[in-house]
């Protein structure tokens, strides 16, 4: 087309005076499919008569796509505009003078923020931030990110609480479609604390807290009995119980191993105490301890009963402390190394370790020699010779309890926004019991000397990787990858041999373990040899559409590997091994659709290749909270769904 008048390059396309007087109700057929813009509007000029001004840069390298019938001028002028970024104004003269289109500025904006202490800028998972006009709120992440979005713009009043913290009020201003970011400082407070902290927050809607309990570092230092015991601190959370002598954990009746222990999100196997000897965690290494029992979400897993989620704790500043019970040492070390550009690395060390030889409870010593009695019948078929119950006198069982464990924590502050850090955990279990025992074989001046040997031995590795970040004021994005493993070992050794009468006694049962001790050693008579590896990538987003609605969802892999070895005298060696992934996604809302009430549904998918098989657990909590009704505050909670656990798959 040819450039004319002004330098602008404004092109006007006018017909007769008579079109602009033309029938209000006159209707036009126009059909156009990819055709350069400009040809179109000569096309819609010519047909409809109707005056046009634009600029013929503005409608350059655009193309127009319109199929209208019987429709009036104006109504064919928006359809040839839709989709080119284009508008029109209408001038007092009658044309139509075609302009860019301009955006309606959003009206709503969001909110985005971290909780931390005050003193030592350390995130505060699980925090409640509560918006005060909207009686809506959220918790957040490990991270202690999160996120609202859809606020009305205004000045926007917020309360921020964690136990062990004084409640924090806030007022930030949310932008007409603007992301308003805040960090919420708590300071610390000494309160008296019970023994058990139910989920630890008081301001967040109280139902949140049903069918979940929690115990916080003084809890677990301070343990049970006034020994530092995480199991035992766990038994005495609600629904809880630990079964003796191995203190096997059992949430809400049911068998033990039917939940898993998670530490930072990793599976670990069998922690178990013994006599108040054995555990699977140094309590100065947890931030905290939670119970999750029937009718929890779907972002925990496919259980049957529950899990008990471990967390470390990073640390903050620089401090040593060290503790000796009668049973155990304790020490932990935290420091914190401020690097370039705001960013501050924080380094954990803890580990414990017993003190076994140092101190020996008579109640775990009299419960190995009960285990360690030798049944005549049995320990005459291993034996292949007879012993009789009359004429069998135990000297001297030797118990020995050991454990050791060892935690370390590291967490990077890339950003107010993001961080990662990173967590190791390596635990061993020694449990063993020696008898020495001699036999009087009547009519004979000899004795039959025979010697025993139990040994139980378990290790727990883990090592894990996490990120998270704030993606908008809408989202938070958590990325993970770690690994965890299990080795248990079991041996039973047993020898018997003829010797002179009276040549051993308890008085020389050293000279006796001494000259029999290697022949012992070389004689299994059961071993066992089980492992389990487990490989876990998951990545979690979650997010906020509006105040009122709240979307989470996440995608999990776990490549498990195990094997089982068995050897006795009574059955053939038996060798298992196997290996196999399972793929897992997740989708959870959280709707407060008013009335005090709080719906989160939620699916969760789970994926066996072997299997080739899809198998979906839909779930349903109803939540209502009522703080000012006759009867005073109450919390009602109501969960259901489908639970499976995955076994062999």
């Amino acid at each position: 087309m040819p450039r004319l008048l002004l330098p602008a390059l404004v092109l006007v396309l006018a017909l007769p005076r008579l079109a602009r007087a033309q029938a209000p109700d006159t209707t036009y057929t126009l059909v156009l499919q990819d055709t350069p813009l400009p040809e179109a509007l000569e096309a819609l000029a010519r047909l409809t008569r109707l005056d046009l001004v634009y600029s013929t840069d503005l409608v350059a390298d655009k193309r127009a796509h319109c199929v209208g019938r019987k429709q009036a001028a104006e109504a064919l002028l928006r359809c040839l505009l839709a989709g080119t970024g284009l508008d029109y104004v209408r001038t007092s003269s009658g044309a139509y003078v075609l302009i860019e289109r301009r955006q309606a500025p959003a009206f709503f904006g969001r909110l985005a923020g971290q909780v931390v202490d005050a003193e030592t800028g350390t995130p505060l998972p699980y925090a409640g931030v509560l918006l005060a006009e909207a009686t809506t709120g959220t918790t957040t992440d490990e991270a202690g990110l999160f996120t609202f979005a859809g606020l009305l713009p205004g000045v926007h009043r917020i309360a921020t609480t964690y136990v062990g913290y004084e409640t924090r009020y806030d007022s930030v201003r949310v932008m007409p479609g603007g992301e308003a970011h805040v960090q919420i400082r708590l300071r610390p407070r000494e309160v008296p604390l019970p023994p058990i902290v139910v989920d630890g927050l008081a301001q967040r809607l109280p139902s949140r807290s049903l069918g979940q309990s929690e115990a916080g570092p003084p809890v677990l230092a301070a343990g049970a009995a006034g020994l530092p015991d995480v199991a035992r601190t766990a038994a005495r959370l609600p629904g809880v119980t630990a079964l003796q002598p191995l203190a096997d954990l059992h949430l809400q009746g049911a068998r033990g191993g039917e939940h898993l222990t998670l530490l930072d999100g990793l599976p670990i196997r069998h922690p178990f105490t013994l006599g108040r000897h054995l555990g699977a965690f140094s309590p100065l290494a947890l931030q905290r301890l939670t119970v999750y029992k029937a009718g929890f979400g779907v972002e925990q897993g496919s259980h049957l009963t529950g899990i008990v989620a471990v967390a470390h704790d990073p640390g903050s500043g620089s401090r040593l402390r060290a503790g000796l019970d009668p049973l155990s040492f304790n020490a932990r070390a935290a420091h914190r190394l401020d690097l370039r550009h705001g960013r501050a690395l924080h380094l954990m060390l803890a580990g414990r370790t017993s003190l076994w030889q140092q101190v020996r409870d008579p109640g775990t010593s009299a419960l190995l020699e009960r285990w360690n009695l030798v049944d005549p019948q049995l320990a005459g078929i291993w034996l292949k010779q007879p012993v009789a119950s009359g004429t069998f006198t135990v000297l001297t069982p030797l118990p020995h309890v050991a454990f050791s464990d060892l935690h370390g924590s590291l967490r990077l502050d890339l950003a107010p926004d993001h961080l990662l850090d990173v967590s190791a955990f390596r635990a061993r279990n020694d449990l063993e019991a020696e008898l020495t025992g001699l036999n009087h074989l009547e009519g004979t001046n000899e004795d039959r000397l025979i010697l025993t040997r139990d040994v139980y031995r378990w290790t727990n590795r883990m090592l894990q990787a996490r990120y998270h970040r704030l993606l908008s004021a809408q989202a938070v994005l958590s990325l993970q990858a770690g690994t965890s493993d299990h080795t248990s070992r079991y041996s039973y050794r047993a020898l018997q041999s003829n010797v002179p009468a009276g040549r051993y006694h308890e008085g020389n049962l050293d000279e006796a373990r001494a000259a029999f001790g290697e022949a012992l050693l070389n004689n299994y008579v059961m071993f066992e040899h089980n492992a389990i590896r487990e490989s876990v990538v998951r990545a979690t987003l979650a997010g906020s559409l509006a105040p009122t609605l709240r979307l989470e969802g996440g995608l999990e892999g776990l490549y498990t590997d195990s094997e089982f070895n068995l050897n006795n005298q009574f059955i053939p060696s038996f060798r298992h091994h196997e290996a196999r992934w399972t793929w897992s996604s997740y989708m959870r809302g959280t709707l407060s659709p008013g009335w005090h009430l709080t719906i989160e549904p939620g699916l969760r998918l789970t994926y066996l290749p072997r299997r080739r098989t899809t198998y979906a657990e839909p779930r349903l909590a109803v939540r209502f909270d009522e703080t000012r009704g006759p009867l005073g505050p109450m919390a009602l909670r109501l969960a259901a769904g489908l639970y499976r656990q995955f076994v062999n798959t």
